[in-house]
């Protein structure tokens, strides 16, 4: 068989052929692999609830996850507790906290929306109110960023949202609990 000389045509249909099926093999590939990240993800999410169901959050837990999530997402400009997110669980669960750990004047609450161009304030003003349980009365001005212009955005998409309380005791709480968490977890490594 070795021996045996194919023509041109032939050749290029033996290529061709080879080039089908390895196209046919790459999207079986694909497939497959998705389906096994897809199995890992649901394990590993699985495995984390059972972490965070061993967790009791009482309020010293609940006030590290606070003071940690501040240092990490928060500003801070003194004078207010503030943090921006995109993400509404984030958001909403910094607010919860709040409210569950400190006794609140509900109307400290000033809140600014950044959105994209393309998006409507008022359906940002009410999706962020809604969700935050704020009102739209506390929410200053959106702004929307003229450099997206011209560019679509997701339609999950909600702008960051920025939630702003004002009371600089409970924010220089909050900042010394993340300070003395990050002294004694440096001490220990």
């Amino acid at each position: 068989m070795a021996n045996i000389e194919l023509t041109k045509s032939q050749k290029e249909r033996i290529k061709r052929l080879l080039f089908r099926n390895l196209q046919k093999a790459r999207v079986m590939a694909a497939e497959v692999n998705r389906k096994e990240k897809k199995k890992r993800i649901r394990k590993i999410s699985e495995k984390a609830k059972l972490f965070i169901e061993k967790i009791e959050l009482n309020s010293h837990v609940l006030k590290l996850i606070l003071s940690a999530l501040y240092l990490g997402e928060g500003t801070k400009r003194e004078g207010a507790v503030e943090l921006g997110s995109s993400n509404p669980k984030i958001a909403k669960a910094f607010v919860c906290l709040l409210r569950g750990l400190y006794k609140l004047d509900e109307s400290r609450f000033k809140n600014t929306i950044f959105g994209r161009y393309d998006q409507k304030p008022k359906d940002l003003e009410n999706y962020w109110s809604k969700l935050l349980k704020i009102p739209v009365s506390q929410f200053y001005k959106t702004c929307l960023d003229k450099r997206t212009k011209g560019n679509k955005s997701y339609k999950t998409y909600k702008g960051v949202c920025l939630v702003r309380y004002t009371d600089v005791a409970i924010q220089r709480k909050i900042i010394l609990i993340g300070e003395s968490l990050l002294e004694k977890l440096i001490k220990i490594s």
